[in-house]
């Protein structure tokens, strides 16, 4: 592929060869290489029809390797596309990570995303508000989590988020439930058959 991306600078034999070298890059755990590859991706190729699929590594790459993969490498990477793709890119991997259950990469990547957005009407600010929330479900803010689960319309949120965000409440009032003199003793043999 570098030899590919040599030989033909600039058109889509190069472009290809950069989005397959940070696939091999992902499936390899190469992570210094996979942050390069994503970075020449980024500046050179974020307007091709194949981006969204370059997206769908980065993403990858950055929630199994985060925090080795910095708030540095991540903002560099995203840092030449326009607001609505970084915004994008920020969401894709809050939602992964919240998903994960990486909740500090989650608030992180949840927190640039309302950043860049305009309003609290705009459904990506509201996306940010969900992913970040469910990261919080696990951090003694999780009464403020639940809150802002909570404010969040089901009209502004598809049904597959819909469904994300009834499971994060599910958990979310299992942890706040007091215990019960039942499951603060050991279970029988039977219990765990």
């Amino acid at each position: 592929y570098d030899w590919a991306r040599l030989a033909s600078p600039g058109t889509i034999v190069e472009e290809a060869a950069l989005r397959r070298s940070v696939a091999i890059a992902v499936e390899a755990d190469l992570v210094s290489q996979g942050v390069a590859y994503s970075r020449k991706y980024a500046r050179r190729f974020v307007h091709s029809p194949y981006a969204s699929q370059f997206v769908d590594f980065f993403v990858q790459l950055v929630v199994e390797h985060f925090p080795q993969i910095g708030e540095a490498d991540l903002d560099g990477t995203v840092a030449g596309m326009d607001v609505d793709r970084r915004r994008e890119v920020y969401l894709r991997i809050a939602r992964h990570a919240a998903v994960e259950g990486k909740n500090e990469l989650a608030m992180l990547a949840s927190e640039r995303a309302e950043a860049l957005s305009d309003d609290k009407a705009d459904p990506p600010e509201v996306l940010a508000r969900l992913y970040g929330g469910m990261a919080g479900i696990s951090t003694p803010g999780i009464d403020a989590a639940v809150e802002d689960l909570a404010e969040i319309p089901d009209e502004q949120l598809s049904p597959r988020d819909q469904a994300l965000r009834r499971a994060a409440r599910v958990i979310a009032a299992e942890v706040l439930r007091p215990p019960t003199v039942e499951s603060l003793g050991q279970g029988t043999r039977d219990t765990f058959m």
